[in-house]
């Protein structure tokens, strides 16, 4: 594999794949005509590339399965009545890219799953084995939660009710178009119900994460119920199992679905936030970059040189983390700093002479990899605004809309004292990616420390501030408008 193909990783292509999904989920999210089956499937094959050259391949695999599985429909050898299972493994699929960017780890058993469920509709023999019974291998990931006690006892021929008033108030919701608190709150009262009585553990779990769904549901506008009705329909199946036994494979499927389905939703609540901290599904304003990370530990190692069982596994940290995310070039290169600093443990000998070596590559090494950055930032960070005559100008003009939303939902917040109207942080994102872009450091400081502030207030749930922050607050966003007034002209 030659330098530059090793040197195209997922950091690179993430701009490019944000694009495709961004139109992948415009094509399933349509639901006034038939699915653009070969739209899809070019999309896609574009996402299968892509994870490929990034050194994915668990989830270039699944990708490339779901491409496999629009051909089928496409050419009639499968029914698109799958058209739901695709749409939920591409949010997945979706999903644990961001998780490998910003955490460098995916959920193997997600997706190795969904792989050999679309291999078995399409007849493939799948490499998958699960690791445990089907009847064992269920809801593991909810069993972090805490059982909800049990408030009454169960009897099968409840179930008959339940889902009669599941399927009723589906229906309304559909009708109506619109996430009406009277319909989902029914809906969360089954849910909850179900998650107080005496029935199987899991499903207790189960049903309390539905639950959970349901009530946050009342405070999005989108998505509407046409997108969420699958799910809907799908949850009104589980009241027909005998929810006494353990759930199986495909409850826990359901589970993952629901699970992500919470996890997009702009607004959440309180015990929303709880439940998908408790899993390490945490939104993006609480991950940490990369590269400043392998940079600070490079610092480190630098500094410690000469105590190499010191830095052994420093070292061996930036290199895994550094192979989870496909930078492969660069994970070479550590490799081999590894090695030479394993000699200096072995020969007390030859120590000083390679540590003066090793140091020499240490810094060599942080010289490219603070390069690459610069590169990531320059480079690809007004690719976007790249259908723009002057990009530079165009992503100023943008981010100026950005400031300006940012400073409304702050007044709203200080002003209703609601948290939910402080939700700034893609604004806020965008800016410091525009200001990194154009090299503009302190201002990109400054926002990311507006960021950070956000989150802690959201984090420790300050409804009220006190005078003197809301002024100075309020202060520096107005000086950030006028700093953009001064840019663009």
């Amino acid at each position: 594999m030659s330098k530059q193909r090793n040197l195209i990783a997922l950091d690179w292509l993430m701009p490019v794949l944000k694009d495709v999904f961004g139109e992948l989920n415009q094509l399933l999210q349509r639901h006034d005509a038939q699915p653009a089956w070969q739209l899809i499937g070019q999309h896609l094959h574009q996402i299968t590339g892509a994870l490929a050259l990034a050194n994915q391949p668990v989830l270039s695999k699944l990708a490339k399965t779901l491409d496999k599985t629009t051909i089928a429909i496409q050419q009639e050898t499968l029914s698109p009545q799958y058209f739901s299972q695709i749409s939920h493994a591409v949010r997945l699929l979706q999903f644990d890219i961001e998780q490998v960017q910003a955490k460098q780890q995916i959920h193997t058993d997600w997706v190795n799953d969904r792989i050999a469920y679309f291999e078995q509709l399409l007849g493939i023999a799948s490499s998958y084995e699960p690791i445990q019974a089907a009847a064992d291998n269920t809801l593991l990931f909810l069993s972090q939660l805490p059982t909800p006690d049990i408030k009454h006892p169960w009897d099968s021929a409840q179930a008959d009710e339940l889902l009669k008033v599941w399927r009723y108030t589906s229906l309304q919701l559909l009708q109506n178009a619109t996430n009406d608190s009277k319909h989902l709150d029914a809906l969360t009262k089954v849910a909850g119900y179900l998650s107080q009585a005496s029935i199987n553990p899991a499903w207790r779990q189960f049903w309390q994460l539905v639950a959970v769904w349901c009530n946050n549901l009342t405070l999005n506008e989108q998505p509407a119920p046409t997108a969420y009705a699958s799910l809907l329909n799908s949850l009104s199946l589980m009241l027909t199992h005998d929810l006494i036994l353990t759930p199986d494979i495909t409850v826990s499927r359901l589970a993952v679905d629901v699970l992500l389905a919470l996890n997009a939703l702009t607004y959440k609540s309180h015990d929303a936030k709880a439940l998908l901290s408790s899993l390490d599904i945490n939104s993006s304003d609480t991950l940490d970059n990369l590269f400043s990370q392998v940079l600070e530990k490079l610092e480190k190692i630098i500094y410690h040189v000469h105590e190499p069982l010191t830095i052994l596994a420093l070292l061996e940290s930036v290199k895994n983390s550094l192979a989870n995310r496909g930078w492969v070039f660069y994970e070479n290169q550590m490799a081999q700093i590894i090695d030479d600093v394993r000699l200096m443990t072995q020969d007390t000998f030859m120590a000083s002479s390679l540590s003066w070596q090793v140091e020499r590559q240490l810094q060599d090494f942080y010289s490219q990899l603070l390069s690459t950055v610069e590169t990531l930032d320059s480079q690809i960070g007004l690719q976007h605004f790249a259908y723009a005559s002057n990009p530079q100008n165009e992503a100023v003009r943008q981010t100026r809309v950005h400031v300006e939303n940012i400073k409304r939902s702050f007044n709203q917040y200080i002003q209703t004292r609601d948290l939910n109207k402080l939700t700034v942080n893609d604004e806020l994102i965008a800016t410091i990616q525009v200001f990194g872009a154009l090299g503009l450091t302190r201002p990109k400081e400054l926002v990311e420390q507006i960021r950070l502030l956000f989150s802690r207030i959201h984090k420790n749930s300050v409804h009220v501030l006190s005078w003197e922050a809301s002024d100075a607050i309020a202060d520096m966003i107005a000086r950030f408008e006028l700093f953009f007034d001064y840019f663009f002209n």
